[in-house]
């Protein structure tokens, strides 16, 4: 499971399980979902990262779990620690074991008090700062846990969730040309005050959770508006068909754990 030479790997990710169709859902009615498609979907985000030269670890799925392969919940990578704490959904916190013995092989551990709830979509990390969505799966006192790690290297912020289930949900980071946001779900006066700040057309709220590397970016191909605006900027957009996670109240952001 190592990376290149030992080293740590770019992603880790996790196979889809046959039971998606019973995942957790908060804000979105449930509708049928195609398992087998949604491998042939995951398979090619895979293909997408490693198009990138992203070297990525693939954990077997979990079919006790139906969101075991919405991986980003498990932890957060920050700098050279994986933070790691029970998560928001009481359902989902056997998810986590695989994963973080995984992680520790190249990360060093740090669990929050366990008092803190946190689930990785919640968590944005800049070079400057840290934002922390106060969600219906992350609470203050993970606030305050990760404040006290970071405090002192980065400014770290509060955003208000709403609407939607994870901060990544509804905003995105686009490196030093701004943030991304769906303004329905965040509020965005809780951004970085210097920060650029771009909003999806009402009729593409979820083109607000996209994974960005540098100039690349991966999305989901149902955003055409937002697709054609983030070109216009300079990235190069690879829009792919994740229906199927999106029925499951999922995104690109959800599919895999960023270690780069």
């Amino acid at each position: 499971m190592a990376g290149r030479g030992g080293s740590v790997p770019d992603a880790l990710v996790r196979e889809v399980g046959s039971g998606l169709a019973d995942c957790q859902l908060t804000h979105v009615d449930r509708t049928s979902i195609d398992s087998d498609r949604a491998r042939i979907q995951h398979q090619q985000y895979v293909d997408a990262l490693r198009s990138l030269s992203f070297e990525v670890t693939v954990l077997p799925n979990d079919e006790d779990h139906p969101d075991g392969a919405f991986v980003e919940d498990t932890a957060v990578a920050i700098d050279d620690c994986a933070i790691v704490a029970p998560m928001g959904s009481d359902a989902r916190q056997q998810e986590q074991a695989v994963v973080v013995e995984a992680l520790g092989r190249f990360k060093k551990i740090v669990q929050l008090p366990a008092l803190a709830r946190m689930d990785g979509g919640d968590i944005i990390v800049t070079p400057e700062h840290i934002l922390v969505g106060q969600s219906s799966r992350t609470n203050d006192a993970a606030f305050e846990a990760i404040k006290g790690l970071f405090g002192e290297q980065r400014s770290v912020a509060r955003v208000p969730v709403t609407g939607v289930l994870h901060l990544k949900t509804a905003c995105t980071y686009l490196n030093e040309v701004g943030f991304l946001v769906n303004p329905f779900g965040i509020d965005r006066r809780a951004l970085p005050a210097e920060a650029r700040v771009f909003e999806t057309p009402t009729d593409e709220p979820s083109a607000a959770n996209m994974l960005v590397f540098g100039e690349h970016v991966i999305m989901h191909n149902d955003a055409p508006t937002t697709i054609a605006r983030l070109e216009s900027l300079g990235f190069r957009v690879a829009a792919l068909d994740l229906s199927e996670f999106a029925k499951a109240e999922a995104g690109p952001t959800c599919l895999s754990l960023i270690l780069r």
